[in-house]
């Protein structure tokens, strides 16, 4: 997973980098839900594509201002031709756009961890109201069924209390392939599947 390699070198070097990924995708779309760019500082995409065209180039623009601001956002690009994205497959994106920074790492060294064992996982990222990051953690298929190293699902550390149907959204997203958003007390959890190569 190059995109996880890019992620885990450019936190090392000390880089600030967005991560963009695609949440949500409703009806014609040029790639699906849980298509990623990675955004380094200055607006430089490295690695990854959530489409291309103008709808890219607006994301990457964005996510240049949110480097100023060191917040995360969801936005909606509607890709029907009527809206300043300009393109015309008929459907829309939900984008989330969001600052990685060094200490998240370990959580993509995980990830990439589980990849090369074949396990496909989930990134669950609480986002709060004010648009901080306030936690991420992984967690595989395997572990759903036997804790061993990663977090059950209804206990994550960064949560104020237990989110109840985590377990089984988290089996959903895996299952489906497609990222989820449930409302909580601390704000928004969003569930990304990252599935392994085969």
């Amino acid at each position: 997973m190059a995109i996880l390699d890019e992620i885990i070198a450019s936190l090392a070097a000390g880089e600030r980098v967005m991560l963009a990924t695609i949440v949500a995708a409703t009806g014609s779309t040029p790639v699906g839900a849980s298509a990623r760019l990675l955004v380094r500082d200055g607006g430089s995409s490295t690695t990854g594509t959530i489409g291309g065209g103008c709808a890219e180039g607006d994301v990457v623009l964005r996510a240049r201002r949110l480097f100023e601001t060191g917040v995360a956002e969801i936005v909606t690009l509607r890709l029907d031709g009527e809206s300043d994205e300009a393109l015309i497959c008929g459907g829309a994106i939900d984008v989330l756009i969001e600052p990685l920074h060094p200490g998240d790492r370990p959580v993509f060294e995980d990830l990439r961890l589980l990849a090369e064992r074949g396990e496909d996982s989930v990134l669950a990222t609480l986002l709060a109201a004010d648009g901080s990051v306030r936690g991420r953690a992984v967690t595989s298929a395997i572990a759903l069924h036997t804790p061993v190293r990663s977090w059950r699902p209804e206990e994550l550390p960064f949560l104020s209390h237990p989110v109840a149907g985590l377990a089984k959204a988290v089996t959903d997203t895996l299952r489906a392939g497609e990222p989820a958003r449930m409302a909580c007390a601390d704000g928004t959890l969003i569930l990304e599947p990252w599935v392994a190569p085969p």
